[in-house]
């Protein structure tokens, strides 16, 4: 079994036992009527063809959120990662300017945001930050991961620029690139649902907000485990894919 396997396996493996945990407490009651049995709570909303519609509907429009905003989030942290690489007077501010906007909360740009793309846009724009963020440092620290030893043998060799880029400096990024994927799918879904909160017509945290107020504890509980299974399947989709495609630039 290799590591890498061996890694996915026992993070399946603490995810199960945390969610055993959160049906013992809920079948004994432990934490009263706002923590219920995890199995039940689904196995309620399911059989409820209301609750059922609902929940199929939020969570397409979740997915089909985060799945925009990981493309658009993916493509320009890419890109502007790449930019700081070719123009290396830009590399310190650009990761400044990231680097400020991912530690502002996103309650303080809301209201910005909201008047940039709309309400309706707001969660494929917050999947993107959460995305856009992890390519680029991805990005800007896989480029300069060259080998010392292979860039002083392009050097040698006589290689231009361009066929150091394309030849060297991207294969060598591949699996920076790869790593910061599966963090940009999982920031992706959590960012979709966090936009969601602010205006949204539908989707999983639209749902979150409506069971709150409403008081549908079981709801609630089904649709919030819903939006972390989603975040876990896409962040170990990534990782199958690093295991296959990686093998190729290690």
């Amino acid at each position: 079994m290799s590591p890498r396997t061996k890694k996915m396996l026992l993070g399946l493996l603490g995810a199960a036992v945390l969610l055993g945990v959160a049906e013992v407490i809920g079948r004994l009651g432990l934490a009263g009527r706002a923590w219920p049995a995890p199995i039940e709570a689904f196995a309620t909303v399911l059989q409820t063809e209301l609750s059922r519609s609902l929940l199929l509907r939020a969570l397409g429009a979740t997915l089909v959120s985060a799945g925009t905003g990981l493309v658009l989030g993916s493509l320009v942290g890419i890109a502007v990662g790449f930019l700081g690489f070719l123009i290396p007077a830009l590399r310190a501010g650009l990761d400044q300017t990231a680097s400020i906007l991912n530690t502002v909360p996103l309650i303080a740009l809301a209201p910005l945001l909201i008047a940039l793309v709309g309400p309706q846009g707001m969660a494929t724009l917050t999947a993107s930050l959460g995305a856009g963020f992890a390519m680029f440092v991805a990005t800007a620290s896989g480029l300069v991961s060259t080998p010392p030893a292979l860039a002083d043998l392009f050097s040698v060799a006589g290689a231009s620029r361009p066929q150091r880029i394309l030849r060297l400096s991207l294969p060598s990024a591949v699996p920076s690139l790869l790593n910061g994927l599966t963090l940009a799918a999982s920031g992706a879904v959590l960012g979709a649902v966090l936009g969601e909160w602010f205006g949204a017509p539908v989707g999983l945290g639209v749902l979150m907000i409506s069971s709150m107020q409403n008081f549908q504890v079981e709801l609630l509980f089904v649709v919030a485990l819903t939006a972390a299974l989603v975040s876990l399947a896409a962040f170990y989709s990534m990782v199958a894919l690093q295991a296959v495609i990686g093998k190729r630039f290690v």
